[in-house]
């Protein structure tokens, strides 16, 4: 019982669902099954989805263990339950709906009631504060519902076939290019992966040919696409922000949270080639992000990754009042399992970015990450503090752990495995470098500037260690 459809279903529902499931249920029109009624309060009741034997006596106390009809009794309820959650989210839906109801009473003949639904069908679609491709497609439906209706009357008018095949037109190219953005920042995290991208070009030509640009909803992800594949043009990602500030109310949070993520991912690729202007850009959508609650997905969690890349660029910044306020409003939407281990991290880099070490050092120390990454970056912040402390035998003792660390991981790519190897490599150097000696200077300034590879930020922070010297 713990790991069927049904008992993973009912643990997911929140409390004002199992009170309308409760009403659909005992609706005839719904479910004709009694049992299949008890079987659901019994379960939302239990909580801990007892075994079959233990639900069996409490719903048929009196009958004997039959496995096959409590089967049963679960696929008739799970499938009300299904039919519950369809018809919850269609309704949802401003347009499709009242739509499907113009739709019925066309083919009934109703000429009244069709043109007051198809009526409403417009206004709602018109209210709507969407602009996305979903709005173009369903404008598309609405076109082609009052062209069936022309049609059926034999009208000898103008029909409005050109308006069906713009629509048609603007909802394909806007998927077509967020799909295709979608394919490339798919590429970024795995470099096997190869997509065939189709009929992308004529997309691009048709959205510029044809004054496509001119609708938000293909033109942010045209821009997202030019930005991503020509990342020399700044006008592309200045237009795609743009619209992001602009009109952000054009866009569901679900999609919205996708083209900030697209937007952010764009600077990552320019910080990665020393274009450290980006933290700036990269801030301003993190924190644009969380005020509209778009990096907060629908489970009202925040990735641990989004939490420290947005600490991140807020300490890359200097924005360091503004990263504690962060990390005390939203820890709480960490994840159960990742929370304690990501606040620790993110706490200890910005009292180390502020040069807390003692508080940075009491957070290192006591707490070993489950992330791999995250433990040897918290080592190595652990490393500098020790260096700048002059705590050299710890940092000697560190060296090592580290080194020993990373020989043992083999599931760690080993890209990161070089970056990381290379930081410890120059570490030990520095430790038994005579800042004194100028030569020796030189040469381990030469080492730095020719090792590769390794983080830009990291290649500075040796550099102004010689430098301060």
């Amino acid at each position: 019982m713990q790991k069927s459809v049904l008992s993973e279903v009912i643990l997911s529902l929140n409390d004002k669902e199992i009170r309308e499931l409760h009403k659909w249920l005992n609706s005839p029109a719904h479910n004709h099954r009694e049992d299949a009624v008890d079987l659901f309060d019994f379960l939302v009741k239990s909580k801990n989805l007892p075994d079959k034997e233990v639900i069996w006596k409490a719903i048929f106390p009196k009958e004997p263990f039959d496995d096959a009809f409590l089967r049963q009794v679960m696929y008739f309820l799970l499938k009300a339950i299904e039919d519950y959650l369809v018809f919850k989210e269609y309704k949802k839906e401003p347009v499709r709906p009242v739509l499907s109801l113009a739709s019925i009473y066309r083919r009934r003949h109703l000429d009244k009631p069709y043109r007051q639904a198809l009526e409403t069908a417009k206004r709602k679609l018109t209210e709507t504060p969407f602009r996305n491709s979903e709005y173009h497609f369903d404008k598309f439906n609405v076109e082609q519902e009052q062209y069936f209706y022309s049609a059926a009357a034999k009208s000898v008018g103008d029909m409005n076939l050109q308006l069906v095949s713009n629509e048609l037109d603007m909802a394909f190219v806007a998927n077509k290019l967020r799909i295709a953005c979608r394919m490339l920042s798919h590429q970024t995290i795995d470099k096997k992966a190869t997509y065939d991208i189709g009929l992308l070009e004529p997309m691009l030509k048709m959205a510029e040919e044809k004054s496509m640009l001119d609708e938000v909803g293909v033109a942010v992800y045209y821009y997202g696409y030019r930005a991503i594949t020509d990342r020399n043009e700044p006008a592309h990602f200045e237009n795609l922000t743009r619209i992001l500030n602009e009109h952000s109310a054009s866009f569901p949070k679900a999609e919205l949270r996708e083209l900030y993520l697209l937007s952010i991912n764009y600077c990552v690729s320019r910080i990665n080639i020393g274009q450290e202007i980006f933290f700036s850009k990269a801030f301003d959508l993190y924190k644009k992000g969380f005020d509209l609650e778009v990096l907060v997905d629908e489970q009202d969690t925040v990735s641990k990754f989004i939490f420290t890349n947005t600490v991140y660029s807020a300490i890359k910044t200097k924005n360091y009042e503004w990263a504690e306020r962060f990390i005390e409003k939203f820890s709480s939407r960490l994840e159960d399992k990742h929370r304690h281990s990501t606040v620790q991290f993110n706490l200890s880099r910005l009292y180390y970015e502020r040069s807390d070490y003692d508080k940075a050092q009491i957070l290192l120390r006591e707490f070993e990450y489950d992330d791999m990454l995250m433990n040897v970056v918290a080592k190595i912040m652990l490393l500098k503090i020790y260096y700048k402390t002059g705590e050299y035998d710890a940092l000697e003792s560190l060296i090592e752990a580290v080194r020993s660390y990373l020989q043992r991981k083999e599931v760690m790519s080993q890209s990161h495995k070089n970056v990381f190897k290379n930081i410890i490599m120059l570490m030990k150097k520095l430790l038994h470098l005579n800042t004194y000696s100028k030569p020796q200077v030189e040469k381990f300034r030469k080492a730095v500037m020719e090792t590769n590879p390794i983080q830009e930020q990291e290649r500075e922070w040796f550099l102004q260690q010689i430098n301060g010297k």
